[in-house]
């Protein structure tokens, strides 16, 4: 009955019940690259980077090493969760509950909860700072910031397809604001090196140990 009234409204109805390969209608595969490039290429990934150098105290080409070494680490537990929705029709939050069972689930779920709220926070902040500067200091922090997380709430209450639409194409201005950030401060960039020693692989382990975390926290949330 309520599938009845809210599918034909396009609000998200599917649940935890497994999807049957004959139910499936949505198998595009560039839908699964557009979506986790623009799930990705926000600030918050330019801000963990920048922590390289202002927090670490790294040379350039040792946080180039240390974000490609780390991310190709943490990616590496994602990618193969991502292999299990297919096999077995269910996504990985509900895939936790076969390899926990319902307790350790619980707890599971209790961890990721955090994780999102954690993750949310500083995206609705940093988003909410953004609409400050742009627009002069009209609209307050506090307001941008309910306004971010009102959209996105609404966003998740029509699910699946519509968070496909919207990150299909989100990508795009992303990368033309960070195009224009790279040509405009271009001609600021220094090539720095850092300290050598042990004070160098400390950092080095410590700034990857942060890209990992940033990586592989996906591995519970996985959506399909």
């Amino acid at each position: 009955m309520k599938r009845d009234l809210l599918e034909p409204r396009g609000i998200e109805t599917q649940g935890i019940e497994r999807v049957l390969p004959t139910s499936r209608t949505h198998i595009r595969i560039f839908d699964n690259f557009t979506m986790w490039l623009s799930a990705n290429l926000v600030i918050s990934t330019v801000a963990l980077g920048s922590l390289a150098t202002l927090v670490f105290n790294l040379g350039f080409w040792d946080s180039v090493a240390a974000i490609f070494l780390f991310n190709a680490l943490g990616v590496l537990p994602v990618a193969f969760f991502s292999t299990l929705g297919p096999k077995l029709g269910l996504r990985q939050m509900t895939i936790s509950r076969f390899s926990f069972g319902w307790l350790g689930a619980a707890i599971v779920a209790l961890f990721n909860v955090v994780t999102c709220i954690g993750w949310s926070v500083v995206n609705v902040i940093v988003g909410g700072q953004l609409i400050f500067a742009l627009s002069g200091g009209v609209v307050p922090n506090w307001a941008g910031i309910m306004c971010i997380a009102g959209v996105t709430t609404l966003v998740s209450l029509y699910g699946y397809v519509y968070v496909h639409r919207y990150e299909r194409y989100a990508w795009i201005p992303m990368t033309v604001i960070f195009l224009i950030i790279l040509v405009t401060a271009a001609p600021n960039f220094h090539i720095t090196s850092s300290a050598k020693g042990i004070a160098e692989v400390a950092s080095f382990m410590s700034f990857g140990g942060a890209v990992y975390g940033f990586a592989t926290g996906w591995s519970s949330i996985l959506l399909g």
